[in-house]
């Protein structure tokens, strides 16, 4: 499992206060999140938003810029299930990953937490994304048919795994409009000294 890679390196997806790891997520209570078991391959993108000058018949438009989007970060991750403790883990991450693209919903929080978002996430990989807030706007994972299965019995019931799978994540910052309006200086950026921004 991350060979090599000391637990000080490892890529964690973690919650702040107030999310519960009870039932099936309580093998991520320690951690208070996901430390993935393997280093994930991530991909960032970053781009700028542009409108257009339409010249009557003009052959290059000129461009304006409009506004630079947050970063996206993709990341593809492998869960394996190769005895039983480890399929509980994974089955806790995947579950995990699927709460927290959901708000409070329904009239079980009514009064309490309804309408709240998703939880803002914190992501650690690779050294260069410290303490990241972001937000997981896409998890995708994918069945093999050539691996072997393992059932394993979590607090949702019987569930039936791979012995290996990759999961799709797809992340974006969500700094507090304060902290952009007041600390992000782009002078500071372009030198490498981002404050924190990605």
């Amino acid at each position: 499992m991350s060979g090599g890679i000391s637990s000080s390196q490892r890529t964690t997806l973690r919650t702040r206060g107030g999310f519960d790891y009870g039932g099936i997520l309580s093998p991520l209570a320690q951690n208070s999140g996901v430390v993935f078991p393997y280093t994930p391959v991530v991909s960032v993108s970053h781009s700028a938003n542009y409108g257009q000058y339409d010249i009557t018949h003009s052959v290059y438009q000129p461009n304006y810029w409009v506004s630079t989007s947050n970063p996206t970060i993709d990341m593809t991750a492998t869960f394996t299930a190769q005895d039983i403790t480890e399929a509980g883990y994974t089955a806790a991450c995947l579950h995990f990953f699927k709460a927290v693209t959901k708000g409070s919903f329904g009239q079980q929080t009514r009064n309490t937490t309804s309408g709240s978002p998703p939880p803002v996430l914190i992501l650690n990989s690779y050294g260069q994304f410290q303490n990241v807030p972001v937000i997981l706007r896409n998890f995708t994972y994918t069945l093999p048919d050539d691996f072997d299965y393992v059932t394993v019995s979590t607090a949702a019931g019987e569930q039936t795994l791979p012995t290996q799978m990759l999961v799709q994540l797809s992340f974006m910052p969500q700094y507090p409009p304060t902290k952009v309006r007041k600390e992000f200086n782009i002078n500071s950026y372009r030198s490498g000294q981002a404050g924190g921004f990605l």
